[in-house]
């Protein structure tokens, strides 16, 4: 009786994923991967081992950790041992006992990318914050932006105010490539699943923007990004109780403006 499928890669990460997860397609498929946007990984000259050559697993519904690259072996046991780069190691090196989940779901994220930590910004002006979010099974709802006056260690200097940031609309660059593949009809019929169904959409990242008002009064400010997703689910404070599932970190992210 099956329980469990292993994977290696070729430089020696390994994984695990329950015989279950694998057959069930609960909650989305899993995939063997062996072409990228219909190239083979051998006839990519942006190099094949980087998108996983000879062929790689995909598992859009849990963390990177769980969708290995280049495989070697896949191992189909009775073992039921949780075994894996990831999974045997501790999450903080003060809790050794405690290790990374063996099934980390994709959770409600987000980051800001513009502007920059510790960016200088003119005082009494407008700038635009622009990031990213993603979610798992439950698509992302919001995306909010806060600003905060800090102080000591750039703690809160007050209560965060949060505003709604604008979700830019499906991207134009959702369509078909234009070249031909043998696995077209799979491409389209997948591409016509994301275009059909609302949008932002389940395991695919999303684009916003926020216009902020810099405060008139110099000094640093806190600039926060939370996302929260179709379930409810709204992005933890701080790090640790990100943490508490050893699950990954996504948590809120925040950096620091400099008004001058």
């Amino acid at each position: 009786q099956a329980n469990r499928v292993y994977f290696r890669s070729y430089d020696g990460y390994t994984t695990n994923h329950l015989k279950a997860r694998i057959i069930n397609d609960d909650p989305t498929p899993a995939y063997l991967v062996y072409k990228f946007n219909g190239i083979p990984f051998s006839e990519r000259r942006d190099g094949s081992l980087a998108h996983g050559f000879p062929v790689r697993m995909v598992v859009p519904d849990m963390l990177g950790m769980k969708s290995p690259k280049a495989l070697m072996e896949i191992e189909v046991s009775d073992r039921d041992e949780v075994d894996g780069y990831w999974e045997s190691r501790p999450v903080r090196s003060s809790e050794p006992e405690i290790t990374w989940a063996d099934i980390p779901p994709l959770q409600i994220n987000s980051r800001i990318y513009n502007p920059v930590n510790y960016q200088k910004v003119s005082r009494g002006n407008s700038f635009t914050v622009q990031g990213v979010a993603v979610s798992g099974v439950n698509p992302v709802e919001k995306v909010e932006v806060g600003l905060v006056k800090v102080k000591g260690r750039n703690q809160p200097d007050g209560d965060i105010v949060w505003q709604d940031a604008r979700i830019f609309d499906r991207p134009d660059s959702a369509a078909r490539p234009a070249y031909d593949d043998s696995d077209g009809a799979a491409f389209s019929e997948a591409l016509g699943r994301i275009n059909a169904n609302p949008w932002p959409a389940p395991f695919v990242w999303c684009q916003w923007e926020f216009d902020l008002q810099v405060p008139d009064a110099e000094g640093k400010y806190g600039v926060y990004a939370r996302a929260t997703d179709s379930a409810g689910n709204v992005q933890p404070m701080d790090e640790l109780t990100a943490l508490e599932n050893a699950d990954g970190n996504n948590s809120i992210h925040r950096l620091i403006i400099q008004a001058e």
